[in-house]
């Protein structure tokens, strides 16, 4: 379900340092360092700044983590390509220039990458300009450039989709999906999650964030999923409650299907009540615990949220 970009490398954030470790005190020379040696972090960089604004460490480290761990982690990767860039220039990577910006947008242009994709570098870069009075996601000059980019690069767009939701639900309803009792839990966890991303039209990360405290209608006529505890969603913001995730009730497809049609066999509601008794993941157990959870033998850790997406496709 997750088309994938032969340019868009830069879902490869492995190893980041966490978003909420305390950024530690770093002298930054002038000028540039030479490539190989250690190099400061983007929220190194940025956390300086408000230092030497008259921050405390402990207030720029908070203020430089502003964002979602997700946004960090993939701009992160983009500031490495940036510095290594601005190095290889003869550039302080820390006191960029907006020409110096353009001269970079430029080079990823000239390296075949999309227009989005470079607004994304751009939006990166924001945060450490932002810090020394530079808006550069307003600037007139890289915004020009961008459009130009546009022109000269328009965005082309498929007119037959790249999958055919009716192959694969007929594809569901077969072997090795079913009869379900039979099919193994790697099977059963793949079309379960399939079947109640459909259903609620929810995000990787807030299937990902599913939990396990079910709850069933009379007859099992229709089920109740909530999220867990904490779980914050991309759209959602803090202060106003009002973006808050409400709990999803899915309709099951009993009362919609003939008993003997094979359609039945792709209701939401029965998938998670065999999942749930295969994982042995009750409402009357932990509360709390995540509903998708690994079925590879062995595994301890917790889910991380392209598994599931993984799981789809």
């Amino acid at each position: 379900m997750v088309s994938r970009s032969d340019k868009n490398v830069d879902r490869l954030c492995i190893g980041i340092t966490s978003s909420f470790e305390v950024v530690k005190t770093i002298v930054l020379t002038h000028p540039p360092q030479v490539s190989g040696t250690a190099q400061p972090s983007r929220l190194e960089v940025i956390s300086r700044f408000h230092q030497n604004r008259g921050f405390s460490q402990k207030v720029s480290s908070r203020i430089s983590v502003s964002q979602r761990q997700s946004t960090v982690q993939l701009y992160e990767y983009k500031w490495k390509v940036f510095r290594e860039w601005c190095l290889s220039q003869g550039i302080d990577p820390n006191t960029p220039t907006v020409p110096n910006i353009a001269d970079f947008l430029l080079h990823l242009f000239e390296k075949g990458l999309s227009t989005t994709t470079i607004k994304g570098y751009r939006s990166s870069l924001s945060a450490l300009m932002a810090s020394r009075g530079i808006d550069i996601s307003h600037d007139t000059d890289l915004a020009s450039l961008c459009r130009g980019f546009s022109i000269e690069r328009p965005i082309s767009h498929r007119d037959i989709p790249r999958w055919d939701l009716m192959v694969v639900l007929r594809y569901l309803m077969k072997p090795p999906f079913e009869p379900m009792r039979l099919s193994s839990i790697a099977d059963l966890t793949r079309k379960t999650a399939f079947l109640l991303t459909l259903a609620t039209a929810k995000r990787n990360s807030e299937v990902w964030a599913f939990s396990s405290d079910v709850r069933f209608g009379p007859n099992k006529m229709n089920a109740t999923l909530s999220f867990l505890p904490g779980f914050i969603a991309k759209t959602q913001k803090v202060d106003r409650p009002e973006t808050a995730l409400n709990p999803v009730i899915i309709p099951s497809l009993s009362s919609l299907v003939g008993r003997d049609l094979p359609d039945r066999t792709l209701c939401p509601v029965r998938a998670l009540c065999f999942y749930l008794d295969r994982t042995k993941a009750g409402v009357n157990q932990d509360r709390f615990k995540r509903l998708f959870v690994s079925f590879k033998p062995g595994h301890k850790g917790d889910l991380v949220k392209v598994i599931i997406s993984g799981w789809i496709k």
